[in-house]
């Protein structure tokens, strides 16, 4: 599957990775918008990945058509390939409970979705204030996911928030 190997296909595949998580975070918005500190996590991850696909845009306008066509490192193209198998929206089917949502959430962000991002920001944005802003806003991201707010930050109290089920 990785017969495009262009710097353009690199940036196309992480911009859909970023695409399919705003997907899945606004269906967690939506299946636990009955808890709102819940409800609030699920936005600001979501407006993150808006942003990062602000930046991922910003990086493929900046670059010439022939560095677009240039080939791309082979093994983030397969990290990304797998990426995107790997977010399979059956999975989100299963989520019965919070925990199983900010579980899913991190083995999401934990995969090589981010990696791939900082692969970009680093080989593609010359300035280096722009280089630290993608790194602080990886940070700020994974941070959310990491210091859960009063009252969903323990496994147990996620465990006790059941998932709505919705129509699709």
């Amino acid at each position: 599957m990785t017969e495009n190997k262009t710097v353009e296909n690199l940036l196309d595949h992480s911009s859909a990775i970023e695409k399919e998580m705003v997907t899945f975070y606004c269906r967690m918005r939506r299946i636990f918008s009955h808890m709102p500190e819940a409800e609030e996590l699920w936005t600001r991850l979501r407006d993150d990945e808006i942003t990062h696909i602000i930046q991922l845009d910003q990086i493929k306008e900046s670059l010439s058509p022939d560095q677009l066509a240039a080939p791309a490192d082979r093994s983030m193209i397969e990290q990304a390939e797998r990426v995107l198998k790997f977010m399979d929206p059956e999975r989100w089917e299963e989520i019965g409970d919070l925990d199983d949502a900010v579980e899913l959430a991190n083995a999401y962000e934990n995969s090589e979705a981010n990696r791939i991002f900082s692969f970009l920001a680093e080989r593609y944005i010359a300035r280096a204030d722009r280089k630290k802003f993608i790194e602080a806003i990886i940070n700020e991201h994974l941070e959310r996911l990491i210091s859960l707010p009063a009252g969903i930050d323990a496994s147990e109290a996620r465990k006790r928030i059941p998932a709505k089920k919705i129509q699709l």
